[in-house]
């Protein structure tokens, strides 16, 4: 059986904008926990990440008030948590959740010398949804600038952020002091920045704010291969039409709506996107033919893959050392005439459970469409054929 030995690490007195914060390994007071990050649906931004650690807390070290603790007084909300993950005795390390503590509640047990404490997790999409652009403006950017200018304003670690260059543009953008107490989160913003290219943003399983455009998985190709033989243990095929879309409105910013009809002469489903910062009404457009390409028609999706990486080594490094947007190939036979599934599929979701051995992996995979497959040429390519789509 292979061990997958987790470390779990506190920075005590600073927050995760600290871009090296000095860790305090407390992992030999860990009982249980649990991650997730990701979204539950293709047609959905990413959300926050979320967790909890339960952890041994007779000694009192993680009770906020007691004034004699260990780690007195910055258990504190904001804490910077990292976790991370080895197999057997490799050195190869695992990132597994990067985020900070929401919470500290105990948990006191009558009768016994025993105590717990909940530490309550999020990713950095918590602190983005904290800081406020108020009063900040921004001239016509490319996306990947503007998330850049934006991270800037708020002091976001350089060392946290992988962006990729982005394809389209966004209008310029002014952020008054609100007169009606009101408030303009950065996430909200960035979060529209990346749908206005139909790029995606995530927080990445080591705290990097993670930006990928639209063709992003053209590039990429499959890290790994499951035909649940010796791999994944459940599997849910979802096969309805939760994520069909034939027709797709953009209101962009400071312009008009932009529509894509592709119904024909069958039932309307209308995806919208409000008031998107598109810089142009052929960028929207451009936007609404994506969205189609990827939802006007319905896709066999795949959720619940459920995995336990401790049978094999293999499996485990595969499993531990995914993010969010890889690919990975997907096969299964369904029992009796059931068509075969082998499809290259793309991680919408992760989320980790573990405790003293045992761990169990679960994934969402949704199918690359042929569009995201590209492949993509440019205005500048010197050669083109009839497969190539303009990105």
């Amino acid at each position: 059986m292979t061990d997958i030995n987790v470390k779990v690490e506190a920075g005590f007195g600073h927050t995760i904008l600290d871009a090296s914060p000095t860790w305090t390994d407390i992992t030999t007071k860990l009982v249980e926990g649990r991650i997730s990050r990701g979204r539950d649906s293709v047609d959905q931004r990413f959300e926050t990440g979320t967790g909890h650690l339960i952890l041994d807390n007779r000694d009192g070290r993680f009770t906020r008030t007691n004034t004699s603790g260990t780690y007195y007084p910055n258990v504190k909300l904001g804490v910077p948590i990292r976790i991370t993950a080895t197999i057997n005795d490799s050195t190869v390390v695992y990132p597994i959740f990067y985020g900070e503590a929401r919470g500290w509640p105990g948990q006191y047990f009558a009768g016994a010398e025993y105590a717990e404490t909940e530490v309550i997790l999020a990713d950095g999409f918590y602190t983005l949804n904290q800081e406020d652009l108020a009063g900040f403006s921004y001239d016509t950017h490319r996306t990947d600038e503007r998330i850049d200018a934006v991270l800037d304003d708020i002091n976001w670690p350089d060392e946290l952020r992988d962006l990729d260059t982005g394809l389209a543009n966004v209008q310029a953008k002014e952020f008054a002091a609100p007169g009606d107490g009101s408030s303009y989160p950065a996430l909200s913003h960035l979060l529209d920045v990346a749908e206005s290219e139909a790029g995606v943003l995530f927080m990445s399983s080591d705290g990097k704010v993670t930006f990928r455009n639209r063709i992003a998985l053209a590039a990429g190709s499959a890290v790994a291969t499951y035909d649940g033989t010796d791999d994944y243990m459940d599997i849910e095929p979802k096969d309805d039409d939760d994520v069909f879309y034939n027709v797709i409105r953009i209101a962009r910013e400071d312009g008009a709506q932009i529509e894509f009809d592709g119904s024909g002469s069958g039932p309307r489903r209308v995806l919208a996107r409000d008031v998107m910062p598109m810089n142009t009404d052929t960028e929207a457009r451009s936007v609404a033919e994506w969205l189609y390409g990827l939802f006007g028609e319905n896709r066999l999706r795949i959720d619940g893959l459920k995995f336990k990486p401790r049978r094999d080594a293999t499996l485990a490094a595969e499993l531990l050392g995914l993010e969010l947007r890889d690919i990975i190939t997907i096969q299964f036979d369904p029992p009796g005439s059931g068509d075969t599934f082998n499809e290259d599929c793309v991680v919408e979701k992760i989320e980790h459970q573990f405790r003293p051995k045992d761990w169990t992996t679960i994934l969402s995979v949704a199918p690359i469409t042929a569009l995201e497959a590209g492949p993509f040429f440019t205005l500048d390519a010197s050669t083109l054929d009839g497969t190539d789509i303009l990105a």
